[in-house]
């Protein structure tokens, strides 16, 4: 395990032994959503997340009152908030739901995970979401889903043809990083965006996050996708 994450499991010990459990959760949640995590890492971060569970959770389901009050706080709270509505009906918490969709706090990565349960939960109000200073009206029930959208199942398709046979643990976390793509797009689909392309993008990225671009050149070569044009994804611009 390199020194980084060394320091990162030696902080959670401490933070973990004064009882710091929010804070603990924070730093789990910030380390595996990165587009690439340490094999060793990754199992010590998961099996700390699981130690979690019995501090985090309380003995009731939270209710209005705590829903509201979590979406007016801080960015956990807010998380919070996000999470416990998509287990509601949403369509009780129209004006609650706008107001996270609006907070500059919480990362597009769970407002998208919130038009997401909208979209299953097939609510039919207009809401907006700025992206990038542009603001979109939607309407969750009129979006395509991932599992119908043609340029995610393409793209899905050339991802299965690189990697099933030769690499299937990086084919799990390249379908990762494009679900977590998906989550960044929302409310948008991919209408328009080359299906290959967007294959390429993620599988580049987990190159690059390996700081092998020799091997992406070589992936790229192998697959006869080198002129294809790669883009940086959504999901590597969190945090700028």
């Amino acid at each position: 395990m390199n020194p980084y994450y060394q320091s990162v499991i030696s902080e959670l010990v401490e933070l973990f032994s004064k009882q710091e459990y929010d804070k603990v959760s924070q730093i789990i949640d910030n380390e595996l959503s990165m587009p690439y995590v340490d094999a060793q890492a990754q199992e010590i971060l998961e099996q700390y997340r699981e130690d979690l569970k019995p501090h985090l959770s309380s003995s009731r389901q939270p209710g209005a009152e705590d829903i509201e009050k979590w979406a007016s706080g801080s960015q956990r709270q807010q998380e919070m908030a996000a999470g416990a509505l998509q287990r509601m009906n949403m369509r009780q918490y129209a004006e609650t739901i706008q107001m996270l969709l609006d907070s500059k706090l919480l990362l597009d990565e769970f407002k998208g995970e919130l038009i997401e349960a909208m979209m299953e939960q097939r609510l039919d109000e207009e809401f907006h979401v700025a992206k990038d200073g542009i603001d979109f009206e939607f309407t969750p029930s009129l979006i395509v889903p991932a599992s119908q959208d043609p340029v995610l199942k393409q793209a899905d398709a050339c991802l299965d043809a690189w990697l099933s046979c030769d690499n299937p643990s990086m084919l799990s976390f390249c379908r990762q990083l494009l679900e977590q793509e998906v989550l960044e797009m929302r409310p948008l689909d991919f209408e328009g965006v080359d299906p290959q392309a967007l294959a390429a993008s993620v599988v580049r990225l987990v190159f690059l996050a390996m700081k092998d671009e020799e091997g992406w050149n070589q992936f790229a070569k192998d697959h006869h996708i080198e002129d294809t044009k790669v883009y940086p994804l959504l999901i590597e611009k969190r945090g700028d």
